[in-house]
């Protein structure tokens, strides 16, 4: 795609040093800045040749006729280019860049998912932990809801899956997930970019920062550690 561009770009410029020569101006962002009035001085000029040309004797036509087939022939090419140079600026060009945009959108998306895969097969991981030491519990140990010795002892298990000495438990995992997204967040807004929620465009020099995803993340992984710190305490 950016090798697209790239040969879009040289044709823009290739049309824009052929217009130039026939006194087409251009704004700041390419696009033309007198099309009618460059198009009136070149039809002009093409039907003051044509004038010239019905004003003379057929023998001076006859010598004259060359000068007159390459004003016309140079007035075609000169609609010809302006409509495509019209065309590269205002549909190629921004189709492609567009394309480009997706594609960078595309690989933010890419990697937010990445970066939510380790947590949330965690979650699923721990949740199964969880139902499995309630099943336990109720079928294989056969703990009443009256025995309250049983009852603590099954919650230790539970405790334990949400919180481990290794660091691998629910709350801690939740946490250091939060964590992880505020770091990505403050590079963005101390002028840097994130390694999860940017991305280079190679082609335009620019960088992509999705802050509001990473909010969304982060409002999303804190409000779910809030919900089991509430389940442990």
């Amino acid at each position: 795609m950016t090798q697209k561009i790239g040969i879009a770009r040289q044709e823009q410029s290739r049309l824009a040093s052929e217009l130039s020569a026939k006194g087409v101006r251009f704004n700041a962002d390419g696009t033309i800045a007198n099309y009618a009035q460059a198009y009136d001085a070149q039809l002009n000029y093409v039907n003051g040749i044509v004038d010239q040309y019905n004003a003379m004797t057929a023998e001076e036509q006859e010598s004259f006729k060359k000068t007159l087939e390459k004003a016309k022939e140079d007035f075609d090419n000169f609609t010809e280019a302006i409509s495509e140079y019209d065309k590269t600026v205002t549909d190629i060009i921004p189709e492609l860049e567009s394309s480009i945009q997706d594609a960078v959108d595309k690989q933010i998306e890419i990697q937010i998912s990445k970066f939510d895969m380790e947590i949330q097969i965690r979650l699923d991981l721990k949740d199964a932990e969880l139902q499995w030491n309630e099943f336990k519990k109720k079928v294989i140990d056969g703990i009443k809801e009256t025995d309250i010795l049983g009852n603590q002892r099954a919650r230790l298990q539970d405790f334990d899956a949400y919180y481990k000495n290794d660091g691998t438990g629910i709350i801690q995992r939740n946490t250091q997930h939060v964590n992880d997204i505020l770091g990505e967040l403050q590079k963005i807004d101390n002028g840097g970019h994130s390694g999860v929620y940017s991305r280079y465009n190679e082609q335009s020099g620019e960088w992509t920062d999705d802050r509001v995803r990473a909010l969304e993340d982060l409002q999303k992984y804190y409000q779910q550690l809030i919900t089991f710190l509430k389940k442990v305490f």
